[in-house]
Parts: structure tokens; sequence; C-alpha cells
């Protein structure tokens, strides 16, 4: 049913069209809990979009909030002290942009609250359109929980919009999309609409996505990821720090390091 939109529905379309990946790590089991009409219908709009090639399981009631002193209203734990002590926290809504080069650490700084997420039975969803990202390598990502969606560059951006739209679930995650153009706008529209946290992972920033945070990795060093902070919401985060994320790697090549959970040229690593 290319083309065709379903009132009230994501378009069937994307599963065939964008290529999305079932979960690797089993289908999620249990039935319906207890959760608001809305949520209900924001995750059958998801699985319309998954179709017949997955599963996604109903999400739970609302995230707990994390007892981290460092972290502000409206925002999630890091999962990284450093980053918590930094930044507070990454913004609950909206876009946040991590900008560098593959394997130079960027995928590394969200790969913890992934990580929170699937453990707590929350489903996320990763848009990979140049077929970078080996989910065995994200560490301790429960991949039954991660829905990959892998569509042609000239659909990243609506594939994006749809899922930020949908409030079907909490983070999305975009890797080395094409530049979005105008087309960030509407993604940030659209995630501030369906209250979801959206991290755009490239290796130049998105001039025209109004991000509330964007941060540059620079690169690996001695185990921890220099991280450059050009913008914020009030300015106060501009600055450089060297961070340690939960898993940093065990020997190191300076400037060669493949990247954790990126596949490139044959190469297993992490961005």
């Amino acid at each position: 049913m290319r083309g065709a939109d379903l009132p009230g529905r994501l378009p069937v379309e994307l599963a065939p069209v964008l290529g999305i990946v079932p979960p690797l790590g089993g289908s999620p089991g249990g039935g319906r809990s207890s959760i608001p009409s809305p949520r209900v219908a924001a995750i059958e709009r998801l699985r319309a979009l998954v179709g017949s090639r997955g599963r996604v399981g109903v999400v739970p009631p609302p995230l707990e909030p994390v007892t981290v002193a460092a972290v502000a209203p409206g925002h999630l734990s890091t999962g990284i002290a450093g980053l918590d002590d930094w930044l507070h926290g990454w913004p609950q809504h909206g876009p946040v942009e991590l900008v560098g080069q593959a394997g130079s650490g960027r995928l590394a700084l969200v790969i913890p609250l992934l990580e929170r997420l699937t453990c707590q039975g929350r489903s996320v969803v990763l848009v990979d359109p140049m077929h970078q990202v080996h989910p065995p390598g994200l560490g301790r990502v429960d991949l039954a929980r991660l829905v990959l969606v892998r569509p042609p560059g000239e659909r990243v951006a609506w594939a994006a919009e749809q899922v930020a739209r949908s409030g079907a679930v909490d983070v999305l995650v975009v890797v080395d999309a094409p530049p979005f153009g105008r087309g960030g706008v509407r993604l940030a529209r659209a995630a501030e609409a369906g209250g979801m946290a959206v991290f755009v992972l490239s290796e130049r920033p998105e001039v025209e996505l109004p991000a509330s945070l964007r941060l540059e990795s620079v690169g690996w060093q001695g185990g921890q990821v220099r991280v450059r902070c050009t913008r914020s919401r009030d300015g106060r985060m501009i600055g450089e720090r060297l961070i340690a994320p939960s898993e940093a790697p065990t020997t190191e090549t300076p400037g060669a390091r493949p990247p954790v959970g990126i596949v490139r040229r044959r190469r297993i690593g992490a961005g």
C-alpha cells in the first residue's frame, strides 16, 4: 500500500518501504498494561509503522523520576555522572544534536540512556539510513526493545517526523541522515507534539534544526570522550570537558579507535 495514508494511523507504507528491522533479541512479551487511551493509540500507530516485519511491546506508564541531584526538571538522566553534572540531563522533549565523526564517541554518550530505558521494558527507535549501526555493539541495550528503521535517504526526514509525532516511545535516535534542511523545524515541532527526545547524530551541525542543545564529540582520550558544548538554551553549558561513558574502551589507539555500535567498511565499532 505504498503512498496510502490511513486516517488516524501512521502510514502503512513505512514498513515495506523504509525497511524496518524486527527486534533482534526476541519479541517482548506481556499483555496490555493499564495506561491512558492516548498512549495506547500512539502505540498502535507505531505498531502500524512496524507492520508484519516486527513487533513493539506496549509501553509501560511514564518513567519513575530518577533520583539524581544533578538532573533538572523536564530532563532525563544521561546515565553518565560527568554529563549530568555538566548538562543536568538530556532535555526530555525536542531535538538534541550530537556532532562528530563516526568513532568519535558521540553514540557512546547516548547509549547509557538507551540501556536504562530498554532494560525497564521501554521501546526506543533508531533510524539508520546508512546501515551503519551494529546493534550487538550497543552495550546492554535490550535488543528486543530496539526498533531499527532503515529508510532510503530521501525518506529519512519524513520517517523521523512520523515517529517523533506518534509519541509511542520516549526516545528516537537518528544516525547520519542527509541534511534535514527545512525538515529540521518540522522534526522539532513533531518531537514537542509527541513529547519525545530526539537525538540527531551527524558529522556536521544541522543549521536549520532548532536544537536546544548541541554537543560536538571531538574524540577519545585515554578512555574518555572530549566533548564540546556549542549550543545550550541559556548558554551556561558552553565549554569543553572530558567525559567518561559507562563503558570506556580498555585499549585505545589515538585517532584510530573503531566506533562502538557502528559498522563501516566491514569494521565493527561504536560511534
